[in-house]
């Protein structure tokens, strides 16, 4: 059940849906069961055609039993967001991760946290690239084909992406365990580099730019 929400031009939607609670079970009494599921999003038409918002997903518990195998998981409060803006001719997404539990037979994990950052993504880029996979879909072409299509809408849109400089960062990274927690960040971007560079590893790791950081 849900609500979907449009503006009169049909430019901007809300969605807040929600699901029941349901299991899959296997041979040998597997069994995932998932509860509480909800989703939503706020969204526009950008001037490129791209959609712009924020999406989120959460779960309040997955469970997955394996008698056979001695393994009995439980995963609680499970967040997930993403937020997609536009600056400059460029799309910018913010994506984090949050869980607050994980139990794995009778060791406790959590909670987890992870943010990342994605800039410098030309957004005339990114709806071609849209524009290539909605094609791909389309035309509904059997999988080894499917790849071979992809393959060709990346070699397509790759050289501008490339110009741009795309960057992407682990700007916040948080997991407790049960030898203690862990912590860091960590940060890539391209420099100068060319898409006919993308054979050589050498001149590839000698355009990237990167920094990262790991407590123990």
């Amino acid at each position: 059940c849900g609500e979907r929400v449009f503006d009169t031009g049909y430019t901007e939607q809300d969605k807040d849906l929600s699901g029941p609670p349901f299991r899959i079970d296997g041979g040998g009494g597997q069994r995932i069961k998932v509860t509480g599921l909800t989703l939503g999003s706020t969204s526009k038409t950008g001037l490129s055609s791209l959609r712009r918002g924020n999406g989120r997903l959460a779960i309040k518990q997955v469970g997955f039993k394996n008698p056979a195998g001695g393994m009995n998981i439980k995963v609680d409060a499970i967040g997930l967001s993403g937020d997609t803006k536009e600056d400059g001719g460029n799309i910018i997404f913010l994506a984090n991760y949050s869980l607050q539990a994980v139990k794995v037979n009778e060791s406790n994990y959590g909670p987890a946290e992870l943010t990342l950052d994605f800039g410098n993504i030309p957004a005339v880029v990114a709806a071609r690239l849209k524009q290539g996979l909605q094609e791909i879909r389309r035309q509904k072409l059997p999988q080894q084909q499917q790849g071979m299509a992809m393959l060709s809408v990346l070699m397509d849109v790759g050289p501008d992406l490339l110009k741009a400089n795309p960057k992407l960062a682990i700007k916040h990274l948080y997991v407790k365990t049960p030898d203690g927690d862990v912590e860091g960040n960590m940060s890539v971007a391209a420099n100068g580099m060319l898409w006919s560079d993308i054979g050589n590893m050498q001149t590839v790791l000698g355009k990237l730019n990167a920094d990262a950081s790991v407590r123990i």
